[in-house]
């Protein structure tokens, strides 16, 4: 894999303090770099987005699904779900949206708020996923997405579930239940290990609870490739 936990050790507790070691090869900084935080809601990914295009001036690509729900004038996701046909249309819109806005963003580079881990929410609450997988415009982003972390052009950070969650005022109720928050992980870590059918994704995981830890391990992953953050203007 592009890089590899070689250890991980908990000093206290684990969700709060953890020491990571990675190995990864540099690359030419002059070079575009892609960053994606995938996960399940409600685990603090955009918060770690947001911060690490700030800290890099990359542009941000914010979660599609929150933009294409709120174009849709229906802010109620338990009602949206009641249509099930209507939720399928959504996930592929999502899915055709987070796809077009990375690739206006190619030569810049970015930080994206989700990937194609979109996939998993479709799979629980649509139908016809298997479809929206197979279009030919996903299979070459998901393979695109491979290829680029395995030559060192990006990396995908993989949030993993804290010990308590927040409503943020965009996702249904059931789906703060810590019993949803684990399946949406598990289903992203199952796209994660699909990959392009080549392979897995490679990608580095976040699992302390500590904001501080997480920073530092995200910024520890990128400096072999971006440099050390910006400075504060």
């Amino acid at each position: 894999r592009t890089y590899r936990e070689i250890d991980a050790k908990s000093t206290l507790d684990f969700r709060c303090v953890c020491v990571y070691t990675v190995r990864m090869k540099p690359r030419s900084k002059a070079q575009p770099f892609r960053v994606w935080f995938v996960g399940a809601h409600a685990v603090g990914k955009s918060t770690l987005a947001e911060l690490t295009a700030r800290n890099y001036n990359l542009p941000y690509i914010s979660e599609q699904a929150r933009i294409v729900l709120a174009e849709r004038l229906q802010p109620d996701f338990d009602r949206l779900r009641l249509d099930v046909a209507e939720t399928s249309r959504y996930q592929k819109e999502v899915m055709r949206r987070q796809i077009a806005t990375e690739q206006q963003l190619l030569k810049t580079g970015y930080v994206s708020d989700r990937a194609f881990d979109n996939l998993a929410y479709a799979a629980k609450h649509a139908e016809g996923v298997a479809a929206i997988a197979q279009l030919p415009e996903t299979r070459r982003y998901i393979r695109d997405l491979c290829q680029t972390v395995r030559q060192r052009r990006g990396v995908v950070f993989f949030v993993r579930p804290l010990p308590s969650y927040s409503a943020d005022g965009m996702r249904a109720q059931g789906d703060l239940h810590l019993a949803g928050v684990h399946a949406i992980d598990g289903m992203v870590q199952l796209l994660l290990e699909l990959g392009d059918g080549r392979g897995p994704v490679p990608y580095v995981p976040v699992e302390t609870a500590c904001p501080k830890m997480r920073q530092r391990l995200v910024e520890e992953v990128l400096a072999p490739y971006l440099g050390r953050r910006a400075a504060k203007r």
